[in-house]
Protein backbone atom coordinates (compact mmCIF):
# COMPACT_ATOMS: atom_id res chain seq x y z
CA UNK A 1 0.00 0.00 0.00
CA UNK A 2 2.74 2.48 0.98
CA UNK A 3 4.83 1.54 -2.05
CA UNK A 4 1.86 2.15 -4.33
CA UNK A 5 1.23 5.57 -2.79
CA UNK A 6 4.87 6.60 -3.16
CA UNK A 7 4.88 5.41 -6.77
CA UNK A 8 1.76 7.46 -7.53
CA UNK A 9 3.25 10.63 -6.03
CA UNK A 10 6.54 10.17 -7.87
CA UNK A 11 4.69 9.49 -11.13
CA UNK A 12 2.59 12.63 -10.63
CA UNK A 13 5.76 14.69 -10.13
CA UNK A 14 7.30 13.32 -13.34
CA UNK A 15 4.11 13.96 -15.33
CA UNK A 16 3.81 17.50 -13.91
CA UNK A 17 7.33 18.31 -14.99
CA UNK A 18 6.62 16.85 -18.42
CA UNK A 19 3.37 18.83 -18.77
CA UNK A 20 5.09 22.12 -17.91
CA UNK A 21 8.00 21.65 -20.32
CA UNK A 22 5.98 20.23 -23.22
CA UNK A 23 3.27 22.90 -22.97
CA UNK A 24 5.78 25.74 -23.23
CA UNK A 25 7.64 23.96 -26.05
CA UNK A 26 4.38 23.40 -27.91
CA UNK A 27 3.39 27.07 -27.56
CA UNK A 28 6.80 28.28 -28.74
CA UNK A 29 6.87 25.96 -31.74
CA UNK A 30 3.20 26.33 -32.57
CA UNK A 31 2.79 22.55 -32.26
CA UNK A 32 -0.75 21.56 -31.38
CA UNK A 33 0.39 17.97 -30.83
CA UNK A 34 2.78 18.99 -28.04
CA UNK A 35 0.18 21.25 -26.46
CA UNK A 36 -2.38 18.42 -26.42
CA UNK A 37 0.26 16.13 -24.96
CA UNK A 38 0.85 18.58 -22.11
CA UNK A 39 -2.87 18.87 -21.45
CA UNK A 40 -3.22 15.09 -21.42
CA UNK A 41 -0.28 14.80 -19.04
CA UNK A 42 -1.95 17.16 -16.57
CA UNK A 43 -5.20 15.17 -16.78
CA UNK A 44 -3.10 12.13 -15.87
CA UNK A 45 -1.70 14.00 -12.86
CA UNK A 46 -5.28 14.50 -11.67
CA UNK A 47 -5.95 10.77 -12.01
CA UNK A 48 -2.73 9.89 -10.17
CA UNK A 49 -3.47 12.27 -7.28
CA UNK A 50 -7.02 10.94 -7.02
CA UNK A 51 -5.65 7.41 -6.77
CA UNK A 52 -3.02 8.47 -4.20
CA UNK A 53 -5.73 10.14 -2.09
CA UNK A 54 -7.80 6.96 -2.22
CA UNK A 55 -4.77 4.95 -1.08
CA UNK A 56 -4.07 7.15 1.97
CA UNK A 57 -7.75 7.24 2.98
CA UNK A 58 -7.90 3.44 2.68
CA UNK A 59 -4.77 3.22 4.85
CA UNK A 60 -6.52 5.24 7.58
CA UNK A 61 -9.74 3.25 7.36
CA UNK A 62 -7.94 -0.10 7.40
CA UNK A 63 -5.61 0.93 10.28
CA UNK A 64 -2.44 0.39 8.28
CA UNK A 65 0.04 1.25 11.01
CA UNK A 66 3.03 0.39 8.86
CA UNK A 67 2.69 3.96 7.54
CA UNK A 68 4.10 6.58 9.91
CA UNK A 69 1.57 9.23 8.97
CA UNK A 70 -1.31 6.90 9.88
CA UNK A 71 0.31 6.13 13.25
CA UNK A 72 0.76 9.82 14.04
CA UNK A 73 -2.81 10.90 13.26
CA UNK A 74 -5.07 7.89 13.81
CA UNK A 75 -5.71 4.90 16.05
CA UNK A 76 -7.88 1.79 15.96
CA UNK A 77 -10.74 3.23 18.05
CA UNK A 78 -10.99 6.58 16.26
CA UNK A 79 -14.38 7.13 14.56
CA UNK A 80 -14.29 6.58 10.81
CA UNK A 81 -15.24 10.20 10.13
CA UNK A 82 -12.14 11.48 11.91
CA UNK A 83 -10.03 8.79 10.27
CA UNK A 84 -10.95 10.32 6.93
CA UNK A 85 -10.30 13.87 8.15
CA UNK A 86 -6.91 12.71 9.45
CA UNK A 87 -5.93 12.82 5.78
CA UNK A 88 -5.29 16.56 6.24
CA UNK A 89 -4.56 16.33 9.98
CA UNK A 90 -0.80 16.82 9.51
CA UNK A 91 1.56 18.68 7.20
CA UNK A 92 2.35 15.67 4.98
CA UNK A 93 -1.28 14.92 4.24
CA UNK A 94 -2.18 18.61 3.95
CA UNK A 95 0.36 19.07 1.15
CA UNK A 96 -0.99 15.98 -0.56
CA UNK A 97 -4.59 17.19 -0.22
CA UNK A 98 -3.48 20.56 -1.62
CA UNK A 99 -1.94 18.80 -4.65
CA UNK A 100 -5.11 16.76 -5.15
CA UNK A 101 -7.34 19.84 -5.15
CA UNK A 102 -4.99 21.74 -7.46
CA UNK A 103 -4.94 18.87 -9.96
CA UNK A 104 -8.75 18.72 -9.97
CA UNK A 105 -9.26 22.48 -10.26
CA UNK A 106 -6.56 22.79 -12.90
CA UNK A 107 -8.07 19.98 -14.98
CA UNK A 108 -11.53 21.56 -14.82
CA UNK A 109 -10.22 25.02 -15.76
CA UNK A 110 -8.18 23.63 -18.66
CA UNK A 111 -11.02 21.48 -19.97
CA UNK A 112 -13.57 24.31 -19.87
CA UNK A 113 -11.32 26.92 -21.50
CA UNK A 114 -9.10 24.89 -23.83
CA UNK A 115 -11.01 25.84 -27.01
CA UNK A 116 -11.96 29.39 -26.09
CA UNK A 117 -8.48 30.49 -25.02
CA UNK A 118 -6.19 28.41 -27.22
CA UNK A 119 -3.23 30.80 -27.00
CA UNK A 120 -3.39 31.07 -23.22
CA UNK A 121 -3.98 27.43 -22.28
CA UNK A 122 -0.40 26.14 -22.87
CA UNK A 123 0.96 28.69 -20.40
CA UNK A 124 -1.93 28.06 -18.00
CA UNK A 125 -1.00 24.36 -18.04
CA UNK A 126 2.67 25.21 -17.54
CA UNK A 127 1.98 27.56 -14.62
CA UNK A 128 -0.40 25.22 -12.79
CA UNK A 129 1.95 22.27 -13.44
CA UNK A 130 4.91 24.22 -12.03
CA UNK A 131 3.00 25.08 -8.85
CA UNK A 132 1.83 21.48 -8.55
CA UNK A 133 5.33 20.13 -9.18
CA UNK A 134 6.73 22.31 -6.38
CA UNK A 135 4.41 20.77 -3.79
CA UNK A 136 4.92 17.29 -5.20
CA UNK A 137 8.67 17.82 -4.90
CA UNK A 138 8.22 18.65 -1.21
CA UNK A 139 6.38 15.37 -0.75
CA UNK A 140 8.84 13.27 -2.74
CA UNK A 141 11.92 14.68 -0.95
CA UNK A 142 10.79 15.84 2.50
CA UNK A 143 7.16 15.13 3.41
CA UNK A 144 6.10 11.81 1.92
CA UNK A 145 2.90 10.74 3.73
CA UNK A 146 3.60 7.11 2.76
CA UNK A 147 6.87 6.78 4.66
CA UNK A 148 7.03 3.45 6.52
CA UNK A 149 8.93 2.13 9.54
CA UNK A 150 12.31 0.49 8.97
CA UNK A 151 11.81 -1.71 12.03
CA UNK A 152 8.56 -3.30 13.20
CA UNK A 153 5.47 -1.11 13.11
CA UNK A 154 3.57 -0.24 16.33
CA UNK A 155 0.40 -2.14 17.16
CA UNK A 156 -1.70 1.02 17.38
CA UNK A 157 -1.50 4.69 16.49
CA UNK A 158 -1.28 7.87 18.55
CA UNK A 159 -4.66 9.16 17.42
CA UNK A 160 -5.69 12.54 16.08
CA UNK A 161 -5.13 15.50 18.39
CA UNK A 162 -8.32 15.83 20.51
CA UNK A 163 -8.47 19.54 19.68
CA UNK A 164 -8.79 18.60 16.00
CA UNK A 165 -11.57 16.08 16.66
CA UNK A 166 -14.20 18.71 16.16
CA UNK A 167 -16.89 18.98 13.48
CA UNK A 168 -15.93 22.56 12.59
CA UNK A 169 -12.27 21.68 12.35
CA UNK A 170 -13.07 18.74 10.08
CA UNK A 171 -14.50 21.04 7.40
CA UNK A 172 -12.46 24.18 8.14
CA UNK A 173 -9.18 23.09 6.42
CA UNK A 174 -10.84 21.78 3.21
CA UNK A 175 -12.74 25.06 2.91
CA UNK A 176 -9.57 27.12 3.26
CA UNK A 177 -7.59 24.85 0.95
CA UNK A 178 -10.34 25.11 -1.66
CA UNK A 179 -10.10 28.89 -1.49
CA UNK A 180 -6.31 29.08 -1.52
CA UNK A 181 -5.91 26.52 -4.29
CA UNK A 182 -8.73 28.11 -6.29
CA UNK A 183 -6.71 31.35 -6.43
CA UNK A 184 -4.05 29.49 -8.43
CA UNK A 185 -6.32 29.45 -11.49
CA UNK A 186 -6.63 33.27 -11.82
CA UNK A 187 -2.89 33.48 -11.17
CA UNK A 188 -2.16 31.00 -13.98
CA UNK A 189 -4.33 32.91 -16.46
CA UNK A 190 -2.67 36.17 -15.40
CA UNK A 191 0.80 34.74 -16.08
CA UNK A 192 -0.42 33.35 -19.43
CA UNK A 193 -1.80 36.76 -20.42
CA UNK A 194 1.47 38.48 -19.53
CA UNK A 195 3.57 35.95 -21.46
CA UNK A 196 1.40 36.04 -24.59
CA UNK A 197 0.80 39.78 -24.49
CA UNK A 198 -3.00 39.41 -24.37
CA UNK A 199 -3.45 42.22 -21.87
CA UNK A 200 -7.05 43.08 -22.71
CA UNK A 201 -9.88 42.09 -20.40
CA UNK A 202 -10.98 39.00 -22.35
CA UNK A 203 -9.09 36.55 -20.12
CA UNK A 204 -10.76 38.04 -17.05
CA UNK A 205 -14.01 36.36 -18.09
CA UNK A 206 -12.32 32.99 -17.67
CA UNK A 207 -11.18 33.70 -14.11
CA UNK A 208 -13.92 35.87 -12.62
CA UNK A 209 -15.99 32.88 -11.53
CA UNK A 210 -12.89 31.14 -10.18
CA UNK A 211 -12.01 34.23 -8.17
CA UNK A 212 -15.50 34.48 -6.72
CA UNK A 213 -15.55 30.72 -6.03
CA UNK A 214 -12.23 30.89 -4.17
CA UNK A 215 -13.27 34.07 -2.37
CA UNK A 216 -16.47 32.40 -1.17
CA UNK A 217 -14.63 29.39 0.27
CA UNK A 218 -11.95 31.53 1.90
CA UNK A 219 -14.69 33.51 3.64
CA UNK A 220 -16.54 30.32 4.59
CA UNK A 221 -13.37 28.70 5.90
CA UNK A 222 -12.52 31.82 7.87
CA UNK A 223 -15.92 31.72 9.54
CA UNK A 224 -15.59 28.00 10.37
CA UNK A 225 -12.10 28.60 11.77
CA UNK A 226 -13.38 31.32 14.07
CA UNK A 227 -16.15 29.05 15.39
CA UNK A 228 -13.69 26.21 15.98
CA UNK A 229 -11.08 28.45 17.61
CA UNK A 230 -13.48 29.90 20.16
CA UNK A 231 -14.97 26.46 20.92
CA UNK A 232 -11.66 24.65 21.23
CA UNK A 233 -9.19 27.03 22.79
CA UNK A 234 -10.21 30.64 22.90
CA UNK A 235 -9.55 33.53 20.56
CA UNK A 236 -5.79 33.04 20.28
CA UNK A 237 -5.96 29.52 18.83
CA UNK A 238 -6.34 30.47 15.19
CA UNK A 239 -5.36 34.14 15.08
CA UNK A 240 -2.44 33.60 12.68
CA UNK A 241 -4.39 31.52 10.18
CA UNK A 242 -7.44 33.78 10.35
CA UNK A 243 -5.39 36.93 9.80
CA UNK A 244 -3.56 35.46 6.79
CA UNK A 245 -6.82 34.24 5.30
CA UNK A 246 -8.42 37.64 5.88
CA UNK A 247 -5.56 39.34 4.05
CA UNK A 248 -5.97 36.94 1.13
CA UNK A 249 -9.71 37.63 1.03
CA UNK A 250 -9.08 41.37 1.15
CA UNK A 251 -6.51 41.16 -1.63
CA UNK A 252 -8.79 39.11 -3.88
CA UNK A 253 -11.65 41.52 -3.22
CA UNK A 254 -9.52 44.48 -4.30
CA UNK A 255 -8.34 42.64 -7.41
CA UNK A 256 -11.91 41.77 -8.32
CA UNK A 257 -13.03 45.37 -7.80
CA UNK A 258 -10.31 46.87 -9.98
CA UNK A 259 -10.85 44.34 -12.82
CA UNK A 260 -14.61 44.57 -13.08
Amino acid sequence: MASLGTFLILSAFVMCSYAAVVSVAGARRGSRRLIESGIGAFYLVCALMTAASAVIINAFLSDDFTIKYVVHYSDSVQPWFYKITSYWGGLDGSIMFWCFLLSVFGSIAIYVNRERYRELIPYVVATVSTVEAFFLYLMVVHKNPFTTYITSAPADGNGLNPVLQNYWMAIHPPSLYTGFVGMTIPYAFCIAALVTGHLDDSWLRAVRRWTMFAWLFLSFGLMLGMIWAYEAGGAATGDGIRSRTARCCHGSRRRHFFTR
